[in-house]
């Protein structure tokens, strides 16, 4: 490695390394559109056209100029590291160290602007699949960055073998994460789309794929393949028109709405009320909140008759209903009507004489 740094300080940068460095007078951190318009590039309302017009200033590069740009990615990583540590080579000092790092950058932005072209290829194949054409890109771009880290000159092979799976593997994975409204498993959407694609395959032959078709072709079970198929269903807005069966349309959700189902609000209300009922009826003598519970339905259920009620307690009629006047007198003290008064229960609407039904005289 050692080897590699003289090598990088001794000889000038590559031509490719080169044409990555920022233009005169902008400092190194400097990038995006001042640069962009530095340059003399013309922004238009067409933002994939704008981008691959940029695109046409890299040149592609020959498989020894990988091999250049490689080595001085990696001096530049180890020179990195050998600041970070505090040391360096005998005989040379900090700011060479400082160059070889700046030229490797140079170089991975020479390597990975050269290959821009690649991801813009690949990412043509996965349009109409949930993700905007410029998301496929950016997905795909940061893919090549990973392959630029990981590239392996010395193995023997070309940059973009690497850089090919290492961009699929990005905007398959960004598809499967941002597609849908409703994320699934990477591996169910890598199963999913095998079973679209036996499909689309099928279709291209003018024949249609039964279910026990696309399990021969996928190597699933019936079971498995209907439960793929139901999840590739499409998400339906509640807003969205339907007909109504009149002639006309509606929403969704007017169809959908039960009006049998209780309202959710009320149902909450009923809840609270409850239970402000309850500590209320803590508050009074064990039998009298016996009789206001059954009266009123409060422990569930309908409201009893005062009948009902003295036959439930083994008492009397008229025992029943001197216990109730005197409850009620009792829920009517400011100290225990004024947590029941939010939700007006100390009307007589509510605690009349008699609220349960109309009794046989």
């Amino acid at each position: 490695m050692a080897d590699l740094i003289h090598e990088a300080i001794d000889r000038p940068p590559s031509p490719s390394a080169a044409a990555a460095s920022v233009p005169e007078g902008f400092e190194p951190e400097d990038a995006g559109w001042p640069e962009l318009l530095a340059a003399g590039d013309v922004v238009t309302d067409d933002a994939v056209a704008d981008y691959l017009r940029r695109l046409a200033r890299y040149d592609l590069l020959t498989a020894e100029q990988e091999v250049e740009l490689a080595q001085e990615i990696e001096a530049g990583l180890f020179a990195e590291q050998l600041l970070v540590n505090g040391t360096s080579p005998p005989g040379r000092d900090i700011g060479e160290l400082r160059t070889i790092v700046l030229l490797g950058d140079r170089a991975a932005d020479a390597l990975l602007n050269a290959n821009l072209r690649l991801v813009v290829s690949i990412a043509k194949h996965y349009t109409h699949r949930g993700l905007d054409f410029l998301d496929l890109i950016q997905e795909g771009n940061l893919g090549l960055h990973r392959a630029v880290c990981k590239f392996d000159f010395t193995k023997g092979f070309r940059f973009s073998t690497l850089a090919t799976l290492c961009i699929r593997q990005a905007i398959t994975r960004a598809l499967a994460d941002q597609a849908r409204l409703i994320r699934l498993p990477v591996n169910v959407v890598e199963q999913l789309q095998r079973v679209r694609s036996a499909q689309r395959k099928a279709a291209m032959t003018g024949t249609v794929c039964s279910k026990e078709d696309l399990c021969q072709l996928t190597d699933n079970s019936v079971g498995k393949v209907e439960y793929l198929l139901t999840l590739d269903k499409p998400i339906c807005s509640l807003d969205s028109q339907v007909p109504d069966g009149r002639g006309g349309t509606e929403a969704l959700a007017e169809r959908l709405l039960d009006p049998s189902a209780p309202d959710a609000t009320d149902s909450l209300f009923r809840q609270q009320l409850k239970a402000q009922a309850h500590a209320v009826l803590d508050t009074l003598e064990e039998r009298e909140a016996e009789v206001i519970a059954l009266r009123f339905g409060i422990t569930g259920g309908e409201g009893k008759s005062l009948d009902a009620v003295a036959k439930a307690l083994g008492m009397s009629r008229e025992g029943i209903r001197r216990i109730e006047v005197k409850a009620m007198e009792k829920l009517r003290e400011p100290s225990r009507s004024n947590v029941l008064r939010q939700y007006h229960f100390d009307r007589e609407s509510s605690f009349g004489e008699d609220p349960a039904p109309a009794e046989k005289a």
